[in-house]
């Protein structure tokens, strides 16, 4: 009971913390070996979530979506608030998703 509040609790405070999830100019990109990706964006920040549609892990990279992220360098996973390279390996579990704010 506690960690399904936890986790509510977290992912409200996210779309709270960043507005640009919740006003922002979305932008949609076909799924990829069923990794659906999207963008959220307002003049401030730029938004990137990643769902994984089927059972098995998926190690990823951002390859296929150069051209928008070509001016930033970084990615803040904002739930584990974990800070990685732009060009770095992703890791979605199973049915997983992540959430990024692109850092210049």
């Amino acid at each position: 009971e506690n960690d399904i509040f936890n986790f509510l609790k977290k992912i409200i405070s996210i779309r709270n913390e960043n507005e640009a999830l919740s006003t922002g100019k979305l932008t949609h990109f076909p799924p990829m070996n069923e990794i659906y990706a999207y963008f959220r964006e307002n003049e401030n920040k730029k938004i990137l979530v990643l769902l994984n549609g089927k059972e098995s892990e998926e190690t990823i990279t951002l390859d296929p979506l150069k051209d928008r992220i070509k001016n930033y360098t970084k990615i803040l996973d904002l739930y584990n608030n974990e800070e990685s390279n732009i060009d770095s390996k992703i890791v979605l579990k199973g049915w997983g998703w992540k959430v990024f704010r692109l850092e210049k």
